[in-house]
C-alpha cells in the first residue's frame, strides 16, 4: 500500500511516462469543488500551516 498520496501519484506518473515515451504527466491531487485548495499546505495532517 502507498505510504501517502504523493508517493502513489509519483509511482503512477513514472509508470505512465515509462509506458508512453514522451508523455508528460502532470499529477495533481483532485480537490472536490467547495474544498479549499491551499498550495502551501503540503503535509497530510488536515490542518492549515501555522
Amino acid at each position: 500500500a502507498p505510504k501517502n498520496k504523493k508517493d502513489e501519484l509519483a509511482r503512477l506518473k513514472s509508470l505512465l511516462e515509462w509506458n508512453f515515451r514522451g508523455l508528460k504527466v502532470d499529477a495533481k491531487i483532485y480537490v472536490p469543488p467547495g474544498m479549499d485548495d491551499n498550495e502551501e499546505d503540503d503535509d497530510d495532517d488536515g490542518k492549515e500551516n501555522a
